[in-house]
């Protein structure tokens, strides 16, 4: 989401009109779904209540337009995740359907209210391998969420790549146990020489997910049976799987554990990398890297300085069109944006440099 967020902010940095941000909470089921395009309605109202008191009709009223046909979208509302944001102005209309719940918001300023959106940004990217008997299913994490990810790039079948495996076997992956001669009848291998092939489907599988997830830090939950998991990390050697693994096959749990279990992984690493953010900003702040007022802020940033901002997520209604510049600044020129619990944050504000 970020890159998606980057793009938007270039292609409207020298619009010089209002910049509408519209957050609301929706449903992913029928019939309250279908009530959120009148929230949506009620808020568009409010957003022209606000153009209204400081634009000319003549800027705003494109801008509504193209909201109000959003409105009438039935078929945009039948797809909802858990929150929507829609961001709006005289060269940009863009919408972000997000599985995190938002509280109701419309506002009007010269720059995009984009800070609901930073904790999304923590999670997206995240995958979960499920193992399983004779193939394995690739899901998509979305908050603490995960849906079948649809791709053609890695093939989950074991059969696919190895043809003298019998798929109509009862024998799951990690059953055999030294070797054996026994024989089998059809045109099942050897147990050995399956024991290989599992062994090369496993590292064909590592492989192909460094392709998919190219970085070298946790984006990758593996579950399945204890003994499978076990057998894939003695393999696998990409350095994106998360430590704790779920010792149990994914699809045999329902939608409510299949969430606890994802979010017993990720709530845990989310919090190490809010406390790696913090402790780099106290360092940092030992060796006078640090800089607080908003406009030397803006000024670093515009020349590619700033590493890393912390915000602090109470600050003043009074201060948010400047927070919401020095996020909008931070995003385009890659620099990490935090929003930091009060208590844990003094300073209400503050930019780490780059040098």
């Amino acid at each position: 989401m970020l890159n998606e967020l980057k793009v938007m902010l270039k292609e409207t940095q020298n619009s010089e009109g209002p910049k509408i941000s519209i957050y609301l909470p929706t449903s992913r089921m029928l019939p309250e779904s279908q009530q959120d395009a009148i929230a949506f309605k009620n808020l568009i109202q409010d957003v022209q209540l606000q153009l209204q008191e400081k634009y000319n009709r003549r800027v705003w009223e494109p801008i509504i337009s193209k909201l109000d046909q959003l409105q009438r979208d039935s078929l945009f509302w039948s797809h909802s995740k858990d929150g929507l944001a829609v961001f709006a102005d005289e060269k940009i209309f863009e919408t972000f359907r997000v599985p995190q719940s938002f509280e109701q918001k419309a506002i009007v300023q010269n720059n995009f209210f984009i800070a609901p959106l930073l904790d999304i940004t923590i999670i997206q990217g995240d995958y979960l391998i499920d193992l399983s008997k004779d193939r394995l299913k690739i899901y998509e994490i979305e908050g603490t969420k995960a849906r079948v990810l649809e791709q053609d790039q890695i093939k989950t079948s074991f059969p696919d790549l190895f043809d003298d495996f019998d798929s109509n076997s009862n024998v799951n992956f990690g059953s055999y146990k030294g070797k054996t001669k026994s024989t089998f009848h059809g045109h099942r291998a050897r147990p050995e020489e399956q024991e290989k092939d599992r062994q090369k489907y496993f590292h064909y599988i590592d492989q192909q997910l460094t392709k998919l997830v190219k970085v070298n830090e946790p984006h990758v939950i593996l579950a399945g049976t204890a003994d499978t998991v076990s057998q894939f990390q003695h393999v696998a050697r990409g350095k994106f799987y998360f430590e704790k693994t779920i010792e149990k096959p994914f699809e045999a749990l329902n939608h409510k554990e299949q969430e606890q279990a994802v979010t017993d992984i990720l709530k845990p690493y989310i919090k190490s990398l809010e406390e790696a953010e913090i402790n780099n900003y106290g360092f940092q702040k030992s060796r006078d890297k640090v800089v607080f007022e908003p406009e030397k802020i803006l000024e670093y940033a515009e020349q590619g300085q700033v590493a890393q901002i912390i915000i602090s997520k109470k600050y003043s209604a009074k201060a948010e069109e400047k927070m919401n510049e020095i996020i909008a600044k931070a995003i385009q020129t890659d620099a990490t944006v935090h929003l930091a619990d009060e208590d844990r944050f003094k300073d209400r504000l503050a930019a780490v440099l780059r040098f």
